[in-house]
């Protein structure tokens, strides 16, 4: 490896724990109430310092490969999601929120670019290993911190027992599916120990989520390969993708022109979930803004949700609350039906049409990242994660699609760094199993 190549290899190293370092003790900082102000100085100074490696990584690399590493079609999305912020009632905390995950996704992207496959693999593996031992450590040794004081469920240094489920179940994914190049003695441990530590959090959300991401995975896993066959089963299945996203915005549309109806789905706050208490209201912000929303990242800072914020304290748990617990919700109240839509389109037809093209001949890796993408999706009907600042569920899910993105462009064995440039100037793709 030559030494230009290494230090940027080393510095994609570098950029992509540092990301997940902040992410991952984001929660800890904020909620755990031991560093002041929520840590807030300290998570500056590392997304300052993300920032600067980033740029100074693309400096030095190709700006073609940068641009496509990003060029996804997540990107109208992102441009809907700023444009937002023109009509934000609170812009100054959307435009921080767009920022964050302007800047999470970048290096998300970038990084896994940069260091392939397995290279991104193993980083996320070893980070939530590490993780989740400080959780048990927390649980058992720092119980002021590890266990819920009312309902003695662990958390670890978490904050919160759904977001330690979350860690858990995905760390589960990691070492469950497509680990050939870990020894099967430590799958099972760390497999284990995350079960272990999911049950003992009493996370529904993610034990509900983790067993439809590992369904979605074993039958692409198994049934995948012989079920997709031919161009015309690929085709078949993007269709179904684009028409389940239809049906979802037609239902969206006719929700939108009954308002009394819609609301009714909440007049019993026990019916379908408890967090309806929640939703009856984003609902009602919904229905008077459907076009536009409120604006990315400043619906729970707006001063009209701050002045209705006494009809979220009637129960302990509602107090403070900042998230809608529906990650579609959240998205369709901030962003309207419009960039609804593009999310959809980013999150259901890109990984669908990406994971039937990359089964048929990698059906491991298909089966790991379909599995994490089900699994996120999933956790974002009781939970909001997708697409929000730099929660650890949204770099989960970025994660999982940039990682489908390599994977589905230069296979098992090429990465971006084996480019190279024929004599006529055009772009051929040489194998490099460094980058794999």
């Amino acid at each position: 490896m030559m030494p230009g190549k290494s230090a940027a290899t080393l510095g994609s190293f570098a950029c992509l724990i540092l990301l997940l370092g902040l992410v991952l003790l984001a929660p800890f900082m904020q909620m755990s109430g031991q560093l002041a102000d929520g840590g807030a100085i300290y998570r500056h100074i590392g997304y300052v310092t993300l920032l600067i490696v980033l740029l100074c990584l693309q400096v030095r690399g190709n700006y073609r490969r940068s641009l496509w590493c990003v060029i996804t079609p997540l990107i109208p999305t992102f441009g809907w999601f700023g444009l937002s912020l023109f009509w934000a009632e609170a812009w100054s905390e959307g435009l921080s929120r767009f920022s964050l995950l302007l800047l999470v996704y970048l290096g998300v992207f970038w990084s896994v670019a940069d260091l392939g496959y397995s290279r991104s693999l193993l980083v996320l593996r070893v980070t939530l290993s590490f993780l989740l031992l400080l959780n048990f450590y927390a649980s058992l040794f720092w119980p002021a911190v590890g266990v819920h004081p009312d309902a003695q469920l662990w958390r670890g240094i978490m904050g919160h027992k759904n977001i330690a489920g979350f860690t858990c179940a995905v760390t589960v994914l990691l070492f469950a599916l497509d680990g050939a190049a870990v020894s099967r003695a430590i799958r099972i441990v760390v497999v284990a120990a995350g079960m272990s530590f999911l049950l003992l959090s009493g996370s529904r959300t993610a034990m509900i989520s983790l067993g439809a991401g590992m369904a979605a995975a074993l039958t692409l896993r198994y049934l995948g390969p012989r079920l997709i066959v031919g161009l015309a089963s690929q085709r078949l299945i993007n269709v179904c993708a684009g028409v389940l996203v239809c049906v979802i915005i037609v239902t969206v549309g006719v929700m939108t022109l009954l308002p009394e109806q819609t609301l009714s789905f909440t007049d019993n706050a026990g019916s379908i979930s408890q967090r309806s208490t929640i939703w009856r209201p984003m609902l009602q912000y919904y229905l008077d803004h459907p076009a536009l929303g409120s604006g990315y990242g400043s619906y729970w800072s707006t001063p009209k949700v701050q002045a209705n914020a006494d009809a979220f304290a009637t129960q302990k748990w509602l107090r403070d609350v900042d998230q809608g617990h529906n990650g579609y919700l959240d998205i369709l109240v901030q962003a309207g039906i419009v960039g609804f839509t593009l999310l959809l389109i980013g999150t259901l037809i890109w990984p669908a049409s990406q994971v039937v093209a990359v089964v048929k001949w990698n059906k491991s890796r298909a089966s790991l990242i379909y599995g994490i993408i089900v699994f996120c999706l999933a956790e974002n009907v009781t939970e909001s994660s997708i697409l929000a600042d730099d929660t650890i569920g949204n770099a989960v899910l970025l994660f999982a699609l940039a990682l489908l993105r390599f994977v589905k462009a230069y296979g098992g064995g090429v990465s971006y760094s084996g480019r190279r440039r024929s004599k006529r100037g055009s772009i051929r793709v040489t194998t490099d199993q460094s980058g794999s």
